[in-house]
């Protein structure tokens, strides 16, 4: 089974990839194989998917949440991630959908980033290489870690 997990933005994508299984007891198992982070979102997420020929099994990414009373440069940035997380359903058989708090909580984002790594198998951060400290790839493999249960 391929399963992507993707922290999307307005400017970017990062992208997970992972060979896993799912055993008939329903637990949830998977290795980290690949990473991408894409600029400008929605042209090359088609041309991303269009161009590796991959027909994921599953695509888990993180929805935007609008929380009232923050500050934010400009608002209708959501409105961009949410094009492109509706863009996803298209390129995978199933899509599920986190939003932020479900998969990572309140944790601040430095602990939780060191929790991510901490997670992974040596073989797992060497695929990671220099993007170890690389806070959107880190998501895309948080992302994945959470729907593995492994997190």
């Amino acid at each position: 089974m391929l399963i992507a997990s993707v922290d999307p933005h307005k400017a970017k994508i990062a992208i997970a990839v992972w060979s896993a299984c799912v055993h008939p007891s329903g637990k949830r198992t998977g290795t980290l194989k690949s990473y991408e982070l894409i600029k400008a979102p929605l042209d090359s997420l088609v041309d991303w998917a269009l161009y590796r020929k991959r027909a994921y099994d599953l695509l888990v990414i993180e929805t935007p949440q609008i929380y009232p009373g923050e500050r934010v440069k400009d608002p209708n940035d959501l409105l961009d991630v949410a094009k492109t997380v509706g863009l996803c359903h298209v390129i995978a058989r199933e899509v599920i959908e986190y939003r932020p708090a479900q998969w990572k909580g309140q944790t601040p984002k430095k602990i939780h980033q060191k929790r991510i790594k901490s997670l992974l198998s040596p073989s797992e951060l060497a695929i990671l290489g220099n993007m170890q400290d690389q806070s959107d790839v880190l998501d895309a493999v948080g992302i994945g870690l959470k729907y593995l249960g492994r997190m």
